[in-house]
């Protein structure tokens, strides 16, 4: 299998987008906290951290990127 080979602007752009997603997610996350809602706060929780996951990946490398989205 061929992985596609990003760029080191296109993993930053990567980067940053998920970066903004996790963030908002968070804030989703704490707003349901904060009225009681666990179980979906639970669940943007978790898609914050994944996306931070992504975040970091891209960071680190092409070759990682590729592994998160196709490993």
């Amino acid at each position: 299998m061929s992985w596609k080979r990003y760029s080191t602007s296109e993993r930053e752009a990567i980067a940053a987008d998920y970066d903004q997603s996790a963030d908002r997610a968070q804030r989703t996350a704490d707003r349901l906290a904060a009225d009681g809602k666990t179980v979906a706060a639970g669940t943007y929780q978790r898609s914050a951290e994944e996306r931070r996951q992504i975040a970091d990946a891209a960071r680190e490398g092409s070759d990682a990127l590729n592994e998160y989205f196709n490993g």
